[in-house]
């Protein structure tokens, strides 16, 4: 058992009473992704129906399982954003663990109508691996690769990664609003009237939390 693996639980104490809580890190960021993507999807599809905007899936994978590094993700997002500027309107992308344990991204961008992404490794916007693209017809598709969770075993992924991230570039500032409040990314940056006894520990250090309060 990897130590990435170990440490996926966060013990909690209440500031105000002696309550102890224990949290699953990897079921909370599974949910999280799942809900930040699913508000992302349901933003898009209202937006194009009154909008003349377009939909690709996009995905990337490395050549080698030992390819991966952090900011190549980041890199191929600048890249597009790069071309199409303004006309690129939002983007989401989840990573998956493929079975022989490299890195694989789903990608939904949404772009202006009569705009075009071109094929990442023949443009030399990924140059880690093959990529393909294909228009899409609904955002939800990526909610579907959210859901995976055979796929989101975290302990496989190479530690401190990024799993997943999502933009909207497009409407009011309070369609925005609303996108943000939808994924639940408002809030007082904090765990409220709760404070760490642990952040990243192993079962056995959470067992023991609670144990002392007679919990476990």
């Amino acid at each position: 058992m990897g130590e990435f693996e170990r440490v996926r639980w966060a013990v909690f104490e209440s500031k105000d009473t002696e309550e102890v809580a224990v949290v699953d890190i990897f079921e909370r960021r599974l949910r999280r992704m799942q809900r930040r993507i699913g508000a992302w999807a349901q933003v898009v599809e209202s937006w194009m129906v009154n909008n003349p905007c377009a939909l690709v899936m996009v995905t990337l994978t490395y050549a080698r399982v030992g390819d991966y590094q952090a900011g190549h993700i980041r890199n191929y997002m600048n890249r597009l954003r790069g071309m199409l500027k303004d006309d690129l309107l939002g983007w989401a992308w989840v990573a998956e663990i493929q079975k022989r344990g490299a890195v694989h991204y789903h990608m939904m961008v949404l772009i202006s109508e009569g705009e075009r992404v071109p094929m990442p490794d023949k443009q030399g916007h990924w140059e880690h691996g093959l990529s393909n693209v294909q228009r899409a017809r609904t955002p939800y598709y990526l909610v579907a690769y959210a859901g995976k969770k055979g796929q989101k075993d975290f302990a496989r992924y190479p530690r401190g990664s990024r799993t997943y991230a999502a933009s909207i570039r497009f409407g009011d500032k309070t369609l925005k609003e609303l996108y943000r409040r939808t994924a639940g990314l408002p809030g007082s940056g904090g765990v409220g009237g709760w404070r760490y006894r642990g952040s990243s520990v192993t079962e056995g250090y959470a067992r023991g939390v609670l144990a002392k309060r007679g919990r476990w």
